[in-house]
């Protein structure tokens, strides 16, 4: 019985993982107004990176959660305390920016 709850409970925790949203081309040209020349292929880099890093203290943020402004500042204090490269935060940024919430609160 208690194998039992407990795969339950981790059937449960596996379940309500956080899924981050894929790049696509309408991400890539909203990246484009902020990084002309961003590619698909930065923006799946980042999402990776963004997934491997970005949980480790908190939960994830969705991309949405922020303004592109706000993950300006974000994104260089966080890459900072989680000690990665000018690389892998560009990475990061590049991905966060794709999904941004407009000021005007629209995604």
């Amino acid at each position: 019985m208690k194998y039992f709850v407990v795969l339950l409970l981790l059937l449960a925790m596996a379940c309500s993982v956080q899924k981050l949203p894929a790049p696509g081309e309408q991400q890539v040209k909203q990246a484009a107004k902020r990084f002309p020349q961003v590619t698909l292929a930065e923006l799946t880099k980042g999402k990776m990176l963004f997934e491997q890093n970005c949980n480790k203290c908190h939960k994830y943020h969705k991309p949405e959660e922020h303004t592109e402004l706000e993950w300006m500042s974000i994104i260089p204090v966080m890459s900072s305390r989680a000690k990665l490269d000018q690389v892998s935060q560009s990475y990061i940024l590049k991905y966060a920016v794709a999904f941004a919430k407009q000021p005007d609160g629209n995604p």
